[in-house]
């Protein structure tokens, strides 16, 4: 026979802990705890009436409910203050003790003897605690009882009776938990990650989560003794309640005395709606990464200014690395944005012989090839693109008849191209999303190879609303231009990202090599190069800035795959004899 504690995840509506006695007979369920996080009250109680009808030998139900303050009031006087500020999360415990009558007593919330509720943070009146504890050890006593009753009826006694006269004679200990150390208030010190009832709640959540991966107070302290600087990354964002969110990360590197090497580690040290630092590590920040939003200047100037304040050496502009997927994605961006931006009179010069008819011979006035190209950036196909998939995923029946189509079309062979018979592939119509890099991209490629079936559905007589977002043939042309100079940074992208660690001495021969094969694109499609303009002109920019921090010249010097050979074959000797005086000057080589 033997007590397990189990995370039960079978059905929905499972507690998420479960204390069970299993033995010959039937397993026996002695505890239920739910925790729960932000969930609706009603949501709660529905799922503790129904533990308490079907869980017979359950001696105690426990709601943990992990919730945000109350919204914002004027406070009484300031002590309430005090406590407002000091605790925006609120812990509440609420227990149900089985009744002798062999009920639980659910509704009964207020002087029951057999419920008790408290709150758990710092400043809470002790009282409310004493009784859920109290409520606690009864449960233990009881669950206790159970346990030697069924040892009893259905277990044979050993010949040595000491280990059933220890059950009988244990008790719960006095106080059952510790819960003056369990501290839940925003920021409060490092030693709250060593409080074993915190970690305790922790192992409740998920399933696979083991108490080695729960991180202690020694993680800062690896990073207080790391070799050389700690370099960070960081970001704020916002989700869909409009709450702004901080995340760093810290990377540096450890020696490994047993296997006699180094090893880069990385962690994330800080996660927030704005606040809290720890300044124990400010005399060993490094470089920072940042993407590329002005305000992040700023930040750097400011964070340069308050160490100068310490006697702390900080140079804003050395010290910051750039976000290369930001900075690709800022050129991508102002390429999308010249179509209403581009000047008219530069396309039509690059215009100038690309294509083979653009004559207006019939004398209509339609005007040649040149003059529908112009007409359709001027309509921005790629908007239209993206209002073509709007249109189809505009109900989940609307987009089931595309897919539907795609496939009876394919295995009837009614999909033709240029006289032929072409097999569309299943893709998925995506959406360009700003916030997500690459997305025009994949919008494009899929609009592309999905052009026969949209041409297809758009025109069918069943949908008629739509057929304003048929897009013409010189709108393919000009979407096929587009994902050409979109591919060149969707390749750089992901050659970056390939990595679990990318490598920073990577950075300035990928961004080189990004901007020399849109000068090639350029070249080899004249007509294309005002928009590219626009995007080298970007590029060259945040590629200057580089010039600003060593770190990218001694980061390629240190990568044993780079070191000097990339720098000697690509740049002139003035940028050499630079290169080579910052990491001189940098690592004493």
């Amino acid at each position: 026979m033997s007590a397990t504690v189990r995370v039960l995840q079978k059905k929905l509506g499972v507690p998420d802990l479960l204390l069970e006695v299993d033995g010959p007979g039937d397993n026996v369920a002695m505890l239920i705890l739910e925790v729960a996080f932000m969930q609706r009250e009603e949501h709660l109680m529905k799922k503790i009436r129904r533990f308490a009808t079907k869980c017979e030998t359950i001696q105690i139900i426990v709601i943990i409910d992990v919730c945000e303050s109350p919204p914002y009031r004027r406070p009484k006087d300031e002590s309430e203050l005090a406590v407002m500020m000091e605790s925006p999360l609120i812990i509440k415990v609420n227990a149900w003790l089985r009744h002798p009558d062999g009920e639980f007593w659910i509704e009964e919330t207020n002087s029951s003897p057999y419920y008790a509720c408290a709150q758990i943070c710092p400043t809470q009146d002790s009282t409310e605690i004493a009784h859920l504890d109290s409520l606690f050890r009864q449960a233990m006593k009881l669950i206790r009882d159970k346990i030697i009753g069924y040892v009893q009826e259905h277990c044979e006694l050993d010949e040595d009776p000491a280990n059933f006269s220890a059950m009988c004679k244990w008790m719960p200990p006095d106080p059952l938990f510790n819960w003056d150390e369990f501290v839940v208030a925003d920021d409060q010190a490092i030693n709250l990650i060593e409080c074993v009832e915190f970690r305790y709640l922790l192992l409740l959540l998920p399933e696979e989560l083991r108490e080695q991966d729960i991180p202690r107070r020694t993680k800062l302290q690896e990073l207080i003794h790391a070799l050389g600087d700690i370099s960070l990354t960081t970001d704020i964002w916002s989700d869909d309640a409009h709450k702004s969110f901080l995340a760093m990360t810290a990377h540096w590197i450890v020696e490994m005395k047993e296997m006699g090497s180094l090893e880069l580690k990385v962690a994330l040290i800080a996660f927030h709606q704005v606040k809290g630092s720890h300044t124990d590590i400010t005399v060993k920040i490094g470089h920072i990464t940042l993407d590329n939003a002005e305000n992040n200047a700023m930040m750097m100037l400011e964070l340069e200014r308050l160490l100068g304040e310490r006697e702390i050496e900080f140079s804003a502009q050395d010290r910051r690395i750039r976000c290369f997927p930001h900075t690709i994605n800022i050129c991508v961006g102002h390429i999308l944005d010249s179509f209403s931006d581009i000047d008219p009179a530069d396309l039509e010069d690059a215009l100038v012989g690309t294509f083979a008819d653009d004559s207006d011979d019939d004398g209509s006035g339609s005007g040649g090839d040149s003059d529908k190209y112009l007409k359709a950036i001027k309509c921005n196909p790629v908007e239209l693109g993206h209002q073509t998939v709007k249109a189809i995923h505009a109900s989940g029946q609307q987009h089931e008849e595309f897919v539907h189509l795609i496939e009876s079309c394919n295995s009837s062979g009614l999909f033709k191209l240029e006289g032929k018979v072409v097999q569309v592939p299943q893709y998925q119509l995506l959406w360009d999303v700003s916030m997500r890099w690459d997305s025009t991209y994949f919008m494009i490629n899929h609009l592309r190879a999905l052009c026969v079936a949209i041409d297809h559905f758009v025109s069918s007589l069943n949908h008629k609303k739509i057929l304003e977002h048929k897009m013409d043939a010189m709108d393919w042309v000009v979407l096929h231009d587009f994902e050409s100079i979109l591919e060149i940074p969707h390749g750089v992208q992901q050659s970056m990202s390939s990595e679990s660690h990318p490598r920073l001495g990577r950075a300035v021969p990928h961004l080189e090599l990004f901007m020399s094969a849109w000068e090639k694109k350029a070249q080899k499609i004249p007509h294309l190069k005002p928009f590219i303009d626009v995007g080298l002109k970007w590029a060259e920019k945040y590629y200057k800035r580089m010039d600003d921090t060593c770190a990218y010249v001694v980061a390629m010097f240190v990568d044993p795959s780079i070191q000097m050979n990339w720098v000697k074959a690509c740049w002139e000797k003035a940028w050499i004899r630079d290169a080579e005086k910052k990491i001189i000057e940098l690592v004493g080589y």
